[in-house]
Parts: C-alpha cells; sequence; structure tokens
C-alpha cells in the first residue's frame, strides 16, 4: 500500500534495502536523433542508467490473464451483452479477438471490433467514469509541509494553521535510490539561466528513475521509493509537499475483481503547492500543472508517463531557481492510479482541490495543464496514425497532419473548443515564441522550428452532456484532464478548464507497438531510442514559460524571465465578478452588467450581516458540503428565483448535439469555473459561468 505520507510528526515512511546500486560516470556524446541522420542537439551529458545492470528488477513480463464478466450497468440505453473479457495483472481489462489480446481500457487498440462493439466498451467505460459515487474513507490524513530550509514559507497565510516542516533532504540510506540521491549533488548545474529548461536534469530522472515500474503488482516497494523520491524532489525546491493517500472508488470489478475495499492497493497523489501572494484567499487564481506517475504492470512507462512527471519536476525547478514570487499560486501534482481509470485526478479534485476552494473562500482556477507521454518524436514518413474518432472530430487537423506526410513530429494538444479556447491559445503562444528565443535556441534546442505543434479542439460542451453523448468522445477523455472537464458528484457538477499535451501515445512511431509493453524503456535491451530528448525540452519549456506568465510571476534569479514576452492578460475578476450578456469576449470585464451584480452582492452582504447582529437566521442555502439533501437547489428552481435574464431555460435544457459553452460572453482567462450546479452563497444571482 502506498502510503508514503507525511504523517504524525512529518515523517516519512522507510522502505527497507534492496539491492546496492553502483553509480557510473557520465560520458559525454552527441545525441543523434533516431529518426533522422541531421543531429541538431547540443553537447550534453548523456548520462548513463545507473540501475539498468546494478538493481535486480526483472524486465516486466507479458502478463497471464484470468477470465471475469463485464460490469454490466443497469438501464443503460447501450449496454449490451459483450463477450467474457479477461484481466491482465495491472494491465486493464483486456479482450481476445482472433487470438490478439486488446486492451479493455486502451480504447485505441480496439479498432478491430465491429463500430457496435467499440461504441458498447466506450458507453460502459464512460458510464462509471462519470457516474457520482462515494469517496472510500481512509485514516491517513493529507499531510502538507515546507521543507526546514524553504524560502516560501513568507507566503503561507498567517491566519491558517502554521504548516508542518520536514527535512526533505534526509533521504533513507537504505532506500532503492539512495545512490541516485548521491549522484544528484554531484551534477553541475547548466551556468546558463535558471528560467531554461536543463535537458541534463530530464535526462538523468528518466534514464535512472523513471524507466522503473511504478505498479504494486510489479514491485509495491520500488513504487514506494519512487513516490518518495518525486515528493522530495519537490519538497526541495521549497514547495508546501505531501501526498494524499486514497483508495480507488471505480471501476473496481473492472481491475480488482473479487477484492473488498481495503484489498484494493491505495493510491497516492504527490501534491506540491508553490504559494502566491494570494495563497489560500479568494484573491488567488490557481494553476494545475500534473501528470501521472503509474504504470500498468507490463511497463517500465519511460514514455508513458516518465517524461510527463519528469517534465512536471523539470517545470517546478524551473520556477523555483528562478526565485519566482507568484502573484497566484501553482500546484503541481502527480497523479496516481491514471491507468485505472484516472482515480487520483478524480481524488484529487473531490478530495483537496474542492476542499481548497471552500476553505479559500472560492479563489479562482485559471486551468490544468496535464501532461502525458511526451517524449516521442518521429520524423519519418507515415510514423503517425490519426484514428478514426479523431479523423471525424478534427478534420482541419488531420488535412495539416496529411499534408505533412503524416509525420510524427508534432506536440499536439487537446482542449474542448470555447471553454479552453483561450488557454489553449496562451500555450500555442508561448510555443511558438520558443522558435525565435535565442537564449532557447543557442543553449537548449538548435532548431526548435522542427518541432511542430498541432491542435485538436474537441466540440465538447461546458455543461456535463449525458453519458450517451460523451461516449462518443470517449478516444477524448483517457487522461486526467477528463476530471477537471467534467467533476461530477452527488452534491456537485463542476467543470474546470484543462488541455492535455501528448505525443498522441500509441499512434506514432515505435509506441504503437511498445504502448504499454516492455519496450517502452531504457532498461536492459530496450534504449528508448523514440525518445527525443530536444522534443520534450520545447515542450515542458512551453509549460515553463506558459505557467510564469499565468501566474503572474516575478523571477530575480532569471534574466531571461524578466525579459519574456507575456501573453496573459491581467484582470481582477471573480467568481462573483463576471461580464454575462450576449457581447463578445472582451480583454477586461466591466460594464453595466457587472456593476448591477456587485451591487446586488453588496446589498445581499449587508443584510446578512444585519441578520448576523439580531441573530436571525440567514435566508440562504445551505451550505453544500453540509451533505444534506437540502442544500442543492436544481435547474428549475433556479431559474424560478431570478437566474440572470441572459441566461435562458434553452442555454441549459439545450440537446447535447446543440449544446453551446457559455464562455464566449464572459471576460477573460481567470474566470473560474466554467459550469457549476450546486448552490453558493450568491446563487442564484450565477448559473452557467465561463
Amino acid at each position: 500500500m502506498q502510503q508514503f505520507t507525511l504523517i504524525g510528526v512529518c515523517c516519512l515512511t522507510v522502505v527497507t534495502a534492496w539491492y546496492p546500486i553502483n553509480p557510473a560516470s557520465p560520458k559525454t556524446s552527441i545525441v543523434e536523433d533516431p529518426n533522422t541522420s541531421e543531429s541538431d542537439d547540443l553537447e550534453t551529458p548523456d548520462y548513463e542508467p545507473l540501475l539498468s545492470r546494478d538493481l535486480d528488477i526483472p524486465l516486466p513480463e507479458d502478463p497471464e490473464t484470468t477470465d471475469i464478466e463485464v460490469p454490466q450497468v443497469p438501464e443503460a440505453p447501450m449496454n449490451r451483452e459483450l463477450e467474457t473479457l479477461s484481466v491482465g495483472p495491472g494491465g486493464g481489462p483486456t479482450k481476445s479477438i482472433d487470438g490478439i489480446t486488446y486492451s479493455f481500457v486502451a480504447f485505441d487498440e480496439l479498432y478491430n471490433l465491429t463500430r457496435e462493439q467499440h461504441d458498447t466498451l466506450a458507453y460502459n467505460y464512460t458510464q462509471m467514469q462519470f457516474t457520482p459515487n462515494e469517496p472510500i474513507k481512509l485514516r491517513v490524513p493529507t499531510t502538507l509541509a515546507f521543507d526546514i530550509r524553504s524560502p516560501l514559507k513568507k507566503y503561507y497565510p498567517p491566519n491558517l494553521n502554521p504548516p508542518m516542516e520536514y527535512n526533505f533532504s534526509d533521504f533513507p540510506q537504505e532506500d532503492h535510490l539512495t545512490h541516485i540521491y548521491r549522484k544528484e549533488l554531484e551534477i553541475s548545474k547548466v551556468d546558463v539561466d535558471p528560467h531554461l529548461v536543463d535537458q541534463n536534469n530530464l535526462k538523468f530522472m528518466l534514464n535512472n528513475v523513471f524507466t522503473l515500474p511504478r505498479n504494486e503488482e510489479t514491485n509495491s516497494t520500488l513504487k514506494d521509493s519512487i513516490g518518495q523520491y518525486i515528493l522530495r524532489k519537490l519538497g526541495n525546491l521549497g514547495l508546501l509537499s505531501g501526498t494524499q493517500v486514497f483508495t480507488p472508488s471505480q471501476f473496481h470489478n473492472w481491475f480488482w475483481a473479487g477484492k473488498k475495499d481495503w484489498e484494493i492497493p491505495a493510491g497516492s497523489n504527490i501534491i506540491a503547492v508553490y504559494p502566491g501572494v494570494h495563497y489560500a484567499t479568494k484573491l488567488d487564481k490557481i494553476v494545475v500543472v500534473g501528470a501521472h506517475w503509474d504504470t500498468v504492470a507490463s511497463t517500465d512507462g519511460y514514455n508513458d508517463n516518465g517524461s510527463g512527471v519528469a517534465a512536471v519536476l523539470e517545470a517546478a525547478r524551473a520556477i523555483s531557481e528562478s526565485k519566482c514570487k507568484l502573484k497566484y499560486s501553482i500546484f503541481f501534482v502527480a497523479f496516481d492510479k491514471e491507468e485505472n481509470g484516472s482515480q487520483g485526478s478524480h481524488e484529487f479534485l473531490r478530495g483537496f482541490l474542492i476542499n481548497h476552494f471552500n476553505v479559500s473562500h472560492w479563489p479562482e482556477f485559471q486551468g490544468a495543464i496535464i501532461m502525458d507521454s511526451i517524449i516521442n518524436f518521429n520524423g519519418t514518413k507515415n510514423s503517425q496514425i490519426i484514428p478514426t474518432d479523431w479523423r471525424n472530430e478534427v478534420p482541419s487537423t488531420l488535412e495539416q497532419v496529411a499534408s505533412n506526410e503524416f509525420r510524427g513530429d508534432f506536440l499536439s494538444i487537446f482542449y474542448r473548443k470555447e471553454p479552453e479556447g483561450l488557454l489553449a491559445n496562451l500555450v500555442k503562444q508561448h510555443n511558438q515564441k520558443l522558435n525565435e528565443d535565442p537564449l532557447f535556441v543557442n543553449n537548449i534546442v538548435n532548431k526548435p522550428d522542427r518541432y511542430k505543434y498541432m491542435e485538436f479542439p474537441v466540440n465538447l460542451p461546458t455543461e456535463p452532456p449525458p453519458i450517451k453523448y460523451m461516449a462518443k468522445y470517449a478516444q477524448f477523455l483517457r487522461s486526467d484532464h477528463a476530471r477537471f472537464w467534467y467533476s461530477k458528484e452527488h452534491m456537485y457538477t463542476l467543470s474546470l478548464r484543462a488541455v492535455l499535451l501528448t505525443d498522441t501515445g500509441p499512434y506514432r512511431g515505435l509506441m504503437q507497438q511498445c504502448y504499454h509493453q516492455q519496450c517502452d524503456s531504457k532498461r536492459g535491451k530496450f534504449k528508448g531510442v523514440f525518445a527525443d530528448f530536444n522534443f520534450l525540452s520545447k515542450t515542458v519549456q512551453t509549460v515553463i514559460d506558459t505557467i510564469t506568465d499565468m501566474a503572474g510571476a516575478e523571477c530575480p534569479a532569471s534574466i531571461r524571465s524578466q525579459t519574456m514576452k507575456r501573453f496573459a492578460k491581467s484582470s481582477e475578476t471573480s467568481w462573483e465578478e463576471l461580464n454575462i450578456g450576449d457581447e463578445e469576449r472582451k480583454g477586461e470585464v466591466g460594464g453595466k452588467e457587472l456593476e448591477e451584480e456587485k451591487e446586488m452582492i453588496e446589498e445581499k452582504e449587508e443584510k446578512e450581516e444585519k441578520e448576523e447582529e439580531k441573530g436571525e437566521e440567514k435566508t440562504v442555502p445551505k451550505d453544500p458540503f453540509s451533505k444534506t439533501k437540502d442544500s442543492l437547489m436544481s435547474v428549475t428552481d433556479l431559474l424560478e428565483n431570478g437566474v440572470s435574464d441572459e441566461l435562458n431555460k434553452d442555454d441549459i435544457y439545450s440537446s447535447p448535439s446543440s449544446i453551446k459553452s457559455s464562455a464566449s460572453r464572459f471576460g477573460p482567462l481567470a474566470n473560474t469555473a466554467l459550469y457549476i450546479a450546486y448552490s453558493f452563497r450568491w446563487v442564484p444571482s450565477l448559473f452557467v459561468m465561463g
């Protein structure tokens, strides 16, 4: 059970030693691009894996399978009787067709199924993923702590209980990764600008840590060690760091058939907060940077998703070592159990983020940037597959890929057209400006323009559509970003902005064979030849620059960050200050509607204060977190009690095919929730937001 959490007096769980690890010295070489004869990599140390030979970790075997029945959902219009499925240990449900085993979870592998079979599987999976359920309670609290030397403690609000402190540099001497910790202390830093991506750091982490399996069925003790490594890396940067331990509450019959709740391996989300000056107040505008750190049992997960976790850690390093003072807080998160139906991000939203919203008086949420498989680059013709569902949804992107002879030479970004349009455009602007960034070109990647950028805008609405409609987009809901798009619980329904950055996973080059397989690795006989660190570096630098911009960072230790172009528009909007109307989106919030709304809120607050003074009962809805049925207000109640005139019943009850996001009606990027369906103290003033 992965419970490497900060508990009691903030002591980390210590694991016992396994096998000795002998460090190897780095050698200097020019890393050849495996997909072309041209080498444009700068001369950097190519760190040989320290663990490949010395740590006796067997490579994952092809999973044996055992039969189970597909879980049936009552009264599901598309739920039909299916053939018997199989489940491989840790690899998720599989299906054998004509002697070939296909993953039940990875819909990309189901291309040999009939359309009806594919739609049925997609429906069952989506129905399970987005059906409200109760979390499984654990007695392990989510505890965050500052390193004893952290310079960020001064941004912690004095009105909150003092945070715990811990020495994150104090690692166990008998840990699996002890020699990794020691070797990192010997690696010299690149003496350019701390805000630039450190390619040496990315190589070291990926070649030594994130090419080891992170699945409890492969080796739970090793997974514990890697989780602690991630936590210590973030804690040593000075961030408010800790773990959120949870028991997965969904897909039990799919992944843990026959097991009781307490027999299911617990997951651990690793959370690190870089607090801004407005941290834990309603003035904050939160940014999330996340990636899942777990793997299926059949792989080392070098690309999926060691590349994403390394990117999160490197982005945190760049912000920290640039000594940035943030106006708005950044949450760096490594999600667990993504390979089991995005369970970690599900629990992060409802068990951590929503609680933070509540105690912080509902700060804003600018958006989440999720990274999943981002190191595979292939510049050869016909190396890129575009699945049928993608072709139908984004024909313009298909045309671009086809005109480039289906080369897998691009980073892709997935987002909903209107809700994430502004956020996606911000990421794109920072990605493209790197092509002309002299510091980046001269020190990191010589020819960044060869690494292209493709957009995959999806026609999903802001308001959560019915499951049957959502299942048509199953291909676009397969990573942690989907949990932000639609968070449906018994007490609320919430939609938050999120974009997914990916190399398209199993649809490119060697990953067509290596996705969830042994060869997604850089251990033993596997060399990770699909990996391009220039490609990864451009993606990571894009994220660093984007979150620097969004957080309003001032970084005195980085000249680059002080001179880089900013694209995010500054405003002081909040959940209660939205310009509702049919006019086109403006750069700044203002106008008659805003003034009227502010006056109404002020009048309501004055009335509440007077009632409190008189000891009278407030005439506002109950706290939705009181878990009482009365705290909910239906759509009908909201409409009948004075929802803004510009929002009518047609907006809310429109059919899935015609649902339109209300995001285009509202102001800048900082507006928080795109859709909220429960009562706050200022309801019914607002209902749908963007």
